[in-house]
């Protein structure tokens, strides 16, 4: 089985202390890149803008808004959707390859 790729935008203090330890506790889940204009993770790869995570990141199946809820709907606007409950065949999937 495939990982499930997650980026997470806006790398705060709750990202970083409950998104990240919950990706990396849960089977079958991989944290694939952060955007972030002030914060990184080691090893992880790092974007300044949610534009260039998506241009230029790697291939992620999932994204974690952790932004302040002021820009969230403005960022999700462009976000292909999916229904819910949808399955790995129809998931959410931005390939650059």
């Amino acid at each position: 089985m495939t990982a499930l790729r997650v980026a997470i935008v806006g790398f705060g203090k709750i990202a970083r202390d409950q998104h990240v330890p919950a990706i990396a506790a849960t089977d079958g889940v991989t944290l694939a890149a952060v955007a972030s204009r002030n914060a990184r993770l080691p090893d992880v790869p790092h974007f300044t803008t949610l534009e260039e995570l998506l241009r230029d990141g790697p291939p992620i199946d999932a994204i974690g808004l952790c932004t302040p809820p002021q820009v969230r709907r403005a960022q999700a606007a462009p976000m292909p959707s999916c229904s819910a409950g949808a399955g790995p065949s129809n998931r959410f999937k931005i390939d650059h390859g």
